[in-house]
């Protein structure tokens, strides 16, 4: 993955490639989701990389920002799908997804794939738990801790933009009226503009 070559910080550049070796078929199949944001089959990579390219704008923009731990974040939020999702056609959730859950089973992956990088510093370690802990955003939303530090919003925010966004963007697509605006039973509870660009 190209986001991960200009990495300084060589422990976490280590992890990532470690994850995404590991990993590599089922990130090509899995979709994002189920049925809300990116869920065609490779919807999990599509989303990656967004979300890993908006994480590097936004750590250009803002100097107190450790780019290196947010693209981090952004890219691992998210690895919990690998074992709480299904890769095959029939998609949908697997026991573990169901019953533990991608938050949890994502901090799991994370604590195995550190066991692997040499040295890794236990603070850093803690930070991305607490990344993936908390990048639902609420315990409404389904993390047990809020974000409580700038990289961990951020992965929050990126998140939730990129998801959105795609959710929006279908919504206007696939409505087949010929009325300007969408219908209202979405996400957004609301008629979308279906002629917003000029």
């Amino acid at each position: 993955m190209g986001l991960i070559t200009g990495m300084k910080d060589k422990h976490l550049k280590g992890l990532l490639r470690h994850i995404f070796r590991t990993y590599k078929d089922t990130v090509m199949r899995l979709p994002a989701s189920v049925s809300h944001h990116h869920p065609e089959r490779g919807g999990f990579l599509q989303h990656l990389v967004s979300t890993g390219k908006i994480a590097s704008m936004l750590a250009g923009h803002y100097p107190r920002i450790d780019g290196d731990l947010l693209l981090t974040g952004v890219l691992i939020h998210d690895i919990g799908m690998f074992r709480g999702m299904s890769t095959g056609l029939e998609g949908g959730y697997t026991d573990e997804g169901h019953l533990i859950g991608h938050v949890v089973l994502g901090r799991d992956i994370l604590r195995e794939a550190i066991q692997t990088v040499d040295k890794f510093d236990p603070e850093l370690a803690i930070r991305l738990e607490h990344i993936i802990i908390g990048h639902q955003g609420s315990s409404v939303e389904g993390s047990p801790r809020p974000p409580k530090f700038p990289e961990a919003l951020l992965t929050h925010l990126i998140d939730r933009m990129d998801g959105r966004l795609d959710i929006m963007f279908r919504e206007i697509d696939n409505d087949p009226g010929e009325d300007p605006y969408t219908d209202s039973r979405n996400l957004f509870r609301t008629p979308l503009w279906k002629n917003y660009q000029r």
